[in-house]
């Protein structure tokens, strides 16, 4: 069997691990630490650990699973791992959503980006991908979603684009839109470019 270099992933707010599954599904990245505040969450995780993957692999295999609140924990003490390849993560969505209480930035949960941006801060991972709802930069959102993004640029340190992409336009069966913030290491030189949409029919989402 060839030999496949692994890339080194930490995943924050992980919940159930999708996003975690997803990289690992493709055979070329391994899960260093997963974290995240709700204890059924990661006890998902742990049960899930070590299951067989379609490529070959285990998932999560050698993943520490970090249980607790992200802004106590003291994340770079539990990587004992160097040359982080990218961070991920999908901060909690309630503060920006339609039908949320609309708290936005300045709510206790929808602040909790910033402490995306400060893992990504402190690791300096080659790239970083960033999920949450189209909402964060609409209406009277919109400036500080680019006084975020601005902020990810870490002073020119990183070259961050956004998306707003469909599930459905990838093969998913539901109709569901998100925004992601893609930052690539700007010493690497290297373009990060959004997959064209496998399953659109027409200009409309196709299930």
């Amino acid at each position: 069997m060839v030999s496949v270099q692994k890339y080194k992933l930490i995943s924050l707010f992980s919940g159930a691990g999708g996003m975690d599954l997803g990289f690992e599904m493709t055979g070329r990245w391994r899960t260093v630490v997963a974290t995240d505040v709700h204890p059924m969450m990661c006890e998902t995780l742990r049960r899930n650990k070590g299951l067989p993957l379609a490529c070959g692999h285990s998932y999560l295999d050698g993943a520490e699973i970090v249980e607790g609140d992200i802004q106590a924990i003291d994340l770079p003490s539990k990587v004992t791992e160097t040359g982080i390849d990218i961070v991920v993560g999908g901060p909690p969505c309630q503060s920006f959503s339609v039908i949320g209480k609309h708290g936005g930035y300045n709510d206790e949960r929808g602040n909790l980006i910033y402490e995306f941006a400060h893992i990504v801060k402190a690791f300096k991972p080659k790239f970083f991908l960033f999920e949450n709802v189209p909402n964060m930069k609409a209406g009277k959102w919109a400036k500080m979603f680019s006084e975020f993004l601005e902020f990810l640029r870490f002073d020119g340190d990183y070259a961050v684009r956004d998306y707003m992409l469909s599930c459905a336009d990838y093969g998913a069966a539901t109709i569901r839109r998100r925004i992601f913030i893609v930052g690539t290491r700007s010493d690497l030189k290297f373009d990060v470019t959004c997959p064209a949409p496998t399953h659109r029919q027409r200009g409309t989402a196709g299930l």
